[in-house]
């Protein structure tokens, strides 16, 4: 586990980043709304259980939903909404886009530091199960283009992707 400040300098980090997903959520709502021309209501899913797990398994958990999730799937998100980010011309989804941007990078350099972290103290056994998951070359799942009743104009001025763009992303 980390230790003095930089357990302290992770935590806050982390804690942030869980604030920034609930405020991206929240602006999101706020322009789906606006869309479609009614208010919105977040529901949250229900928290997963926590296993009971050796700390080997935990530190091996972590090092690979940090790689899976974070590393990969921030950085992707992080590079999708500087995309759209560009690419919308409705103003709110245009600020929202470079905000959530600039966020989804810091969680992927964050993802980064569990990482090392994780394969620092867990050793080989987590280094194995990580070049394990590299190895296997597990895809990462794209959105796709979606209801083909969605209106795709209004989809692209606020920046939505199309899956050929997410895919290059």
């Amino acid at each position: 586990a980390l230790r003095g400040a930089a357990a302290t300098g992770q935590h806050r980090r982390a804690v942030r980043a869980a604030r920034d997903e609930v405020r991206h959520a929240r602006v999101c709502r706020e322009l789906a709304g606006d869309a479609l021309g009614c208010e919105l209501r977040l529901v949250p899913p229900p928290l997963p259980e926590s296993p009971s797990r050796s700390r080997t398994e935990a530190l091996t958990a972590l090092a690979i939903d940090s790689w899976r999730d974070g590393c990969l799937g921030e950085g992707a998100a992080a590079r999708r909404a500087e995309i759209a980010a560009r690419a919308a011309t409705h103003e709110p989804a245009r600020v929202a886009l470079g905000r959530i941007a600039r966020d989804e990078a810091e969680h992927a350099e964050l993802a980064w530091s569990v990482l090392a972290h994780a394969l620092e103290v867990g050793g080989a056994e987590v280094r194995d199960a990580v070049v394990h998951e590299l190895e296997s070359g597990a895809p990462m799942s794209c959105e796709g283009e979606g209801d083909a009743a969605i209106d795709r104009r209004m989809w692209a001025r606020h920046g939505r992707l199309a899956a050929d763009q997410v895919a290059l992303a």
